[in-house]
């Protein structure tokens, strides 16, 4: 008879995963929004402040620059005053902590050893969110399953060692893998198209200086593309293409290695062996949070 497949999926585990999860998404989103208000208002200013001409009682492009510096002040006065970017960091935090504890009670990694009674594993599980939760840093309301297992969590957990460690490999760390590889390639391509518009608008800057200055005409869009190439540095800087790219890369690869291990490890080295392979993942978040914030999980 053919054996059933296990899966676990995000919507498996505990409720404080998705509370963490949507609290970060909801971060990330505002900084990046008012990022991009902030920088965009500056090339606006820069546009108004080039153009010179006006009609009696109004200048539309001075209006212009009003309008860019507002919209650039209004984004940074939201984002020092609601501080969203700790947000998407602290909850990315809690909700991958979340799910490494998750992953290594469903399929028996330490310190979850599938030989631990079921109820000493149940309350351990608890007590290690209910840790979490002390050291949350922004305004939460918990759903009732906070801290509760699912029942694909417990099935898992009381299946057998094989089932354990195909449902591990395929869905936690095939899965992660992939997903690192994926995000390796997408922020290697964004950093090198962002490299060549940086290029072509510093290049497109200094022919038309070079041409205002023989006097072909006086308007200063070298100044616009300034603006424009200093806001897309500061883009850059905030999604930190580069050091992602290698940081996934880095991890897409030490996962694959930790695949063999696993694959190789029997059930007497299989509690260890999930514990180093939950390690290896935390530390790419812990070195994602300590770039973004100079914090450490």
């Amino acid at each position: 008879m053919e054996q059933m497949r296990l899966t676990i999926s995000d919507s498996d585990l505990p409720g404080l995963f998705a509370v963490a999860d949507e609290f970060s998404i909801r971060g990330q989103r505002t900084t990046l929004l008012c990022s991009r208000i902030r920088l965009w208002g500056a090339v606006i200013a820069a546009l108004g402040g080039v153009v010179n001409w006006s009609r009696p009682g109004l200048n539309p492009w001075a209006a212009l620059t009003v309008v860019g510096f507002a919209a650039a002040l209004t984004a940074e006065i939201v984002l020092l005053s609601r501080r969203p970017e700790r947000a998407w960091y602290s909850g990315r935090a809690v909700a991958e902590s979340v799910k490494t504890l998750a992953w290594r009670f469903s399929v028996g990694g330490d310190p979850f050893p599938a030989g631990l009674p079921p109820r000493h594993a149940q309350d351990l599980l608890r007590a290690r969110l209910s840790g979490l939760v002390t050291g949350i840093r922004f305004p939460v309301v918990l759903p009732h399953d906070a801290m509760a297992t699912s029942t694909a969590m417990g099935t898992a957990r009381a299946a057998s060692f094989e089932e354990r460690k195909t449902a591990y490999l395929a869905c936690r760390i095939q899965d992660q893998q992939d997903w690192y590889g994926k995000k390796a390639r997408i922020n290697d391509r964004s950093e090198a198209r962002w490299r060549i518009a940086l290029i072509i608008g510093e290049v497109t800057a200094v022919l038309l200086a070079v041409a205002r200055m023989a006097g072909l005409w006086d308007v200063d869009l070298a100044g616009i593309l300034a603006a424009l190439v200093g806001s897309g540095a500061g883009w850059m800087a905030l999604k930190q293409y580069a050091n992602l790219a290698e940081a996934y890369s880095v991890a897409s690869m030490e996962l694959v290695l930790t695949h063999g291990r696993l694959t190789a490890a029997d059930e007497g080295e299989w509690s260890q062996a999930v514990a180093d392979a939950e390690d290896a993942i935390s530390r790419e978040h812990t070195m994602w949070l300590a770039s973004r914030s100079g914090q450490a999980l």
